[in-house]
């Protein structure tokens, strides 16, 4: 039984096959967690989401210490 997804039918066939491309790699998406629903994504964005995190981590302890 196969299954429509509605979204992507509606984009033109390009970009359906970018995102099927995509979607074919899936060994390259690393799964990410954000308010319990899991999502899979590239390494580099995990690398930006860790990145962000460290600097405002960086950012609270200088305030800490200045108060």
């Amino acid at each position: 039984m196969s299954t429509s997804i509605e979204w992507l039918a509606n984009l033109p066939q390009k970009e359906q096959e970018k995102v099927l491309q995509s979607l074919a790699s899936a060994e390259e998406l690393l799964p990410i967690e954000v308010d319990g629903t899991i999502y899979h994504v590239p390494g580099a964005v995990i690398g930006l989401v860790d990145s962000l995190w460290l600097q405002l981590q960086e950012k609270d302890s200088i305030a800490i210490k200045k108060d």
